[in-house]
């Protein structure tokens, strides 16, 4: 748990655009691929856009990196193993969100009974 939170941590202070769950998941993604030339590396600055964020010194990159790699990246590796099965992380909703997705849920409850009314419409018309 403190390394996902020293992750987090981390992303948090380098502005990473990417969420913690987004990056598990393209870690998982790249480490179960087949090709051969996947490297985490490459993947780790592709959080950023293709490179590192601008750190004060090159001991703040190395921490970033080893809790990215040797930290995040290796402890994912171990789900390769049957035993060993990954765990979805709960992404906590904030109030607008959670509100957001219920006016959608209305609108699209109001949108397909609208559809079938004027479908059923059509079919006593025709």
């Amino acid at each position: 748990m403190n390394r996902i939170r020293q992750v987090r941590g981390l992303l948090r202070k380098y502005a990473c655009p990417v969420p913690y769950h987004e990056v598990r998941t393209r870690f998982l993604g790249n480490i179960a691929t087949p090709k051969l030339s996947a490297s985490p590396l490459n993947i780790a600055k592709g959080l950023w856009g293709g490179a590192f964020p601008e750190v004060e010194s090159i001991e703040d990159l190395n921490r970033l990196i080893d809790a990215l790699i040797n930290g995040l990246w290796n402890a994912l590796t171990v789900h390769q193993k049957r035993g060993e099965p990954f765990r979805l992380v709960v992404v906590e909703r904030t109030f607008a969100e959670r509100a957001f997705a219920g006016t959608v849920r209305v609108v699209v409850g109001q949108t397909l009974r609208a559809r079938q009314e004027l479908a059923s419409q059509i079919t006593r018309n025709a």
